[in-house]
């Protein structure tokens, strides 16, 4: 966390006292950081806690109807009308606070008046729709269209909150240079990765689970005991528009708040590492608790992107290497004769693609320029946000900080 203490310019500036520092993963400095920067760290711990539950609040309600299933509880219809009503209320929420802070965030010192205008009725009119999109739905479709339209005005919020705290979420592409393209396209690879076996763990543990068939554990209710893919698509209800909409909610939630918001917020907050991981890793189990026991396995899904965030703190490569994973849904049901050419297709597409992309990165020197960078020292933190977890780690070992003189 940045010192509250005021700063004076320094004519050198960061990258010339530490020539190591990588250029390529460094957050793009926002206006409002050196102004919010001297929040307490509670408040961020406050916001952090408040955006986890307006998106986690009905997920985990249908976690708890899904596992109560699972051991054959009738739920009678007035169990799911809370259902409905929680969803409002964190829509009636969500209005408010992202009007509140687009109105704080778009002054007139800050903004042209134009943009005011246009930013601020943009955010009312986004919350007035987020609110429509809870009213309970006619068909399964509605349903996810609905929850679909809330996750990316929630989504709104948390980049809102996060710019508010001093701890804004770099949404940059990154595609200007082909040495851009190469690094955004390797991190999408690694973030897909990261899904891809956290997916495959808790896919196997489903198999064993069904094949050892023990009374009392819960597991993925569904008859195809080699294909949990297609009982999970059933569980979840999505069928063809449905995959998409499915895939735009779990990425807006899952990408935005769960990991992206909540490592930055915890980090800014003097949190350790441990307690990061805890926090993101247990709510994605309980966010898959369809799974049943299985759903531990979602441990690595959830620990390999927060990895990822913590040393690149890059948003749009975890967003698409989850949305390729989640859009992949309806290959995953297809039967075995057809979804093996599909996935040798899609992989031979994808090897391609890298091979493309890293052969026209390459130096024309065979790599010299790259060799003459500095390597990392032992013990080296990869980017500024990693540093900022150790140096948290590091101080609540020691003991309390003295209390800083001068103002916060």
């Amino acid at each position: 966390m940045t010192d509250p203490s005021p700063v004076l310019a320094d004519p050198l500036g960061e990258d010339d006292r530490n020539p190591s520092t990588d250029r390529g993963t460094r957050p793009p400095q926002s206006p409002q950081t050196t102004a919010a920067d001297s929040t307490p760290p509670g408040r961020k711990l406050v916001s952090a806690t408040g955006l986890l539950i307006l998106a986690c609040i009905t997920p985990l309600y249908n976690a708890v109807l899904a596992a109560g299933a699972m051991y054959d509880v009738q739920w009678t219809p007035n169990a799911v009308r809370p259902l409905y009503q929680l969803q409002f209320c964190a829509a009636v929420i969500v209005f408010w606070w992202l009007c509140l802070r687009v109105i704080a965030r778009t002054t007139l010192n800050r903004v042209s008046n134009r943009q005011r205008l246009l930013q601020r009725g943009a955010a009312v009119l986004a919350g007035a729709v987020g609110i429509i999109s809870a009213k309970p739905p006619t068909d399964v479709l509605e349903g996810q269209a609905g929850t679909a339209v809330y996750a990316c005005v929630l989504a709104w919020l948390t980049l809102e909150v996060c710019i508010a705290h001093g701890t804004p979420l770099d949404t940059s592409l990154r595609l200007a240079t082909t040495e851009q393209r190469r690094d955004t396209w390797q991190l999408t690879g690694q973030a897909f990765m990261a899904c891809v076996n956290g997916g495959a763990a808790a896919g196997v543990l489903v198999i064993v689970l069904r094949i050892l068939d023990i009374d009392g554990i819960p597991v993925l209710p569904g008859d195809q005991v080699f294909s949990p893919g297609a009982d999970q698509q059933n569980a979840l209800g999505h069928s063809g528009l449905g995959f998409v909409l499915g895939a735009i909610f779990s990425v807006a939630i899952e990408d935005v708040v769960i990991v992206a918001a909540t490592t930055a917020l915890m980090t800014a907050a003097r949190r350790p590492l441990w307690q990061i991981y805890t926090t993101v890793c247990v709510i994605e189990v309980l966010l898959h608790a369809y799974f049943g026991l299985a759903a531990i396995g979602f441990i690595l899904f959830a620990a390999g992107r927060v990895r990822l965030f913590l040393r690149h703190r890059l948003l749009i490569p975890l967003m698409a290497g989850h949305a390729a994973l989640d859009l992949l849904g309806p290959l995953i049901a297809l039967p075995w004769l057809y979804r093996i050419p599909c996935l040798l297709l899609l992989t031979a597409v994808a090897w391609r693609l890298d091979k493309h992309l890293t052969r026209s990165a390459e130096p024309p020197d065979g790599g010299e320029a790259a060799a003459h960078e500095p390597p990392l020292r032992a013990g080296e933190a990869r980017s500024p946000l990693e540093a900022e977890c150790r140096a948290a780690g590091a101080g609540e070992a020691d003991g309390p900080e003295p209390e800083r003189q001068g103002s916060s």
